[in-house]
């Protein structure tokens, strides 16, 4: 079932109206009822609205995800930190990267909270260090409270795939996006995921790159 298709189920169990429907997540009944036939795709703001107010968790709206045991959460598989990382494990840093601030620098400071190894998965092996999500800009191919592998590239523009997500560090934020390079300035990349336009961002601003090398969603 589509995300449309959800909003519409939970539009008629409780007995709503398009404009009903529409004034919970500050839209017209036109613009809603494009939205409920597939024709618009809802904003994540909208969605945390409709999250909010039937209480319905944002990873059913937008996969149709439902709440499961907690021992299939990937943050389970984190193995606590006592002082030495066994060889061929990973660490796992539980901390939000903010823009600004280079994540080598910030784990350089600091001691992992914890590791995951014997992970069978492609990407596995390549990774450096494991972080949390927070956030939806990339759903349903990220999650959020999923965990993700990264290793880092040192501005390398030239072997960015545009067929990989990346962990974009500027001066202003952080961001999991796929790039596009620009077909006229090569000072420029451009940023994409499924809930937004896609916008440019200056090589010059980037503070650190890291490609990720795997994900795992909570399911």
């Amino acid at each position: 079932m589509d995300i449309y298709l959800r909003i519409k189920e939970l539009r008629k169990s409780n007995n709503l109206t398009q404009s009903d429907f529409g004034d919970i997540i500050k839209v017209d009944s036109s613009h809603f009822g494009k939205i409920e036939r597939g024709l618009i795709r809802p904003t994540i703001p909208q969605l945390m609205d409709i999250s909010a107010y039937f209480d319905v968790s944002l990873d059913w709206l937008i996969a149709g995800q439902k709440n499961k045991p907690k021992a299939q959460n990937p943050l389970n598989l984190i193995k606590e930190f006592n002082g030495d990382i066994p060889r061929g494990a990973k660490p796992f840093w539980n901390l939000q990267v903010s823009g600004g601030r280079k994540l080598v620098e910030m784990i350089s400071n600091i001691m992992p909270v914890g590791y995951m190894e014997g992970i069978r998965i492609p990407g596995f092996e390549q990774t450096e260090n494991i972080f949390p999500v927070v956030g939806y800009s990339m759903a349903p191919e990220v999650m959020e409270n999923a965990v993700i592998g990264a290793r880092q590239i040192l501005n390398r523009w030239e072997i960015l795939r545009t067929d990989k997500k990346h962990l974009i560090i500027t001066n202003e934020e952080r961001m999991i996006k796929y790039i596009q390079h620009d077909d006229n300035d090569e000072n420029i990349l451009w940023c994409v995921s499924p809930n937004y336009s896609k916008f440019k961002i200056y090589k010059d601003d980037i503070l650190e790159i890291h490609q990720i090398t795997f994900v795992m969603n909570p399911s």
